[in-house]
This record gives C-alpha cells, sequence and structure tokens, in this order.
C-alpha cells in the first residue's frame, strides 16, 4: 500500500443493526443523537466500515481499535499507526481513503442534487473556479461545481484545523475533465506545487477526490 491510496466504496446501509457491532460506547452515543433516521444509518454504516476496513488491514479485531485526535485536529489510531485513512460521504454514498505514512483528506459529493452552485460559486470559489461555472450549460454544471469543491474540501480535511487558509484561497484547476491539480495554497503557488489531487467519478452519481502533500501515487479503487 505504501505506494497507491486507496478508496473503499461502501455500500448504501441496509442492516443498522449489524452495523451497531463494531461501534464503541461514544460512537453509540452520537449515533443516538441523530433526530433523522437516514443520516444516522449512514453515520451508523460509514463508522462500522471504517472499523471493519481499518482491522482488515492491521489484522486487528474492528472493535478493539481506538482513535485519538492527532495535533491537527484530524481523528487517526490510536496508539499512532503508519496507516492514516480519511472517510467522506454523501447521500448514500460513503468512501474510505487509506495509505501509508501520509496524512490525506478526501471528500465525496453526489452530483444529482439541487445545489444553488452559482451563488456558492460566487461566496467560496477563486474568480477563475467561479467564472466556469457560471459559463458552463446547466447539464454538467453541477460536475464542474463539486470537481471544485471536493478538491478543494480534500485538502482542507488533509490538514485538519492546521490550515486556515478561507476556501477561496484553496485554487484548483476548473476543468473537470483534466487531471485535478492544486493551483496555489493561499496565494503560494510553490505550496500548491506540493500537493498531490486523485479524482474517481462515477459520471452522473457521484464525484471523490483526495489530496495529500507528496509525490503522486497510484490510485487502488475497491468497489463492492
Amino acid at each position: 500500500m505504501t505506494s497507491a491510496v486507496t478508496l473503499v466504496i461502501v455500500s448504501p446501509p441496509d442492516d443498522t443493526a449489524q452495523d451497531l457491532a463494531p461501534l464503541d460506547t461514544g460512537e453509540c452515543r452520537r449515533a443516538e443523537r441523530f433526530t433523522v433516521d437516514h443520516p444516522r444509518r449512514i453515520f451508523i454504516a460509514a463508522r462500522a466500515a471504517l472499523r471493519r476496513t481499518l482491522g482488515e488491514r492491521l489484522g486487528r479485531d474492528p472493535t478493539s481499535l481506538t482513535f485519538a485526535l492527532g495535533p491537527h485536529g484530524k481523528p487517526e489510531i490510536d496508539p499512532p499507526s503508519a496507516l492514516k485513512f480519511n472517510l467522506s460521504h454523501s447521500g448514500n454514498t460513503i468512501v474510505i481513503a487509506l495509505t501509508e505514512g501520509l496524512d490525506l483528506g478526501i471528500d465525496v459529493e453526489e452530483l444529482d442534487r439541487d445545489t444553488p452552485t452559482k451563488r456558492l460559486a460566487r461566496r467560496f470559489f477563486a474568480e477563475a473556479e467561479s467564472h466556469a461555472v457560471e459559463h458552463t450549460g446547466e447539464a454538467n454544471r453541477n460536475r464542474v461545481f463539486f470537481h471544485c469543491w471536493t478538491a478543494k474540501e480534500a485538502v482542507l480535511k488533509a490538514t485538519g484545523s492546521g490550515l486556515t487558509v478561507p476556501v477561496r484561497e484553496v485554487e484548483v484547476d476548473p476543468n473537470p475533465d483534466a487531471p485535478p491539480r492544486l493551483l496555489a495554497l493561499g496565494g503560494d503557488v510553490t505550496e500548491a506545487e506540493r500537493w498531490t489531487l486523485l479524482r474517481h467519478e462515477v459520471p452522473g452519481r457521484w464525484i471523490a477526490t483526495v489530496a495529500f502533500r507528496g509525490k503522486a501515487r497510484g490510485l487502488i479503487v475497491e468497489a463492492p
């Protein structure tokens, strides 16, 4: 795994009771706080899938895993492990990103959503990104918007709370048909060149982008 990033695509939840089994007391309490059923089911499924995935990679019982917040506020395995992870979900889509030795972030967004893309782009995007959203036909506008959005969110998640750069200043190439690329980070082009972005897209359904500070690695996708 040292030379690759693995994306684990999780099937939509269908057995909440079974998924509750690997969760610890704190996770169960968090699940109980949800007042709407669907977000609760997704939370339970995501946490259960994360535990099972990490347990399989580490050769450990998923129920034995414990987590702590790292120096930048990101969850990590406790005690520390070379295996790094990040989790994202949107609608019924749950994706786990894994690699060794590098902190990473992932964001996934389902495309079939009623989203005020133009308004959000004007508020949160750099000029070139907002222009791309504004001048894309309605049929493809969500794709352009979420191509940019997932890249920005992935970078921010990779750094945890250690980065205070506004979303607008995480600038990416807005072309969804080109390899994803970070153009500037807080106005710093040289720093942006140290980052790698990887994207996996299921056309018409969802886009996921992974970000990490380091040289490019291969991408392995494990789908159900």
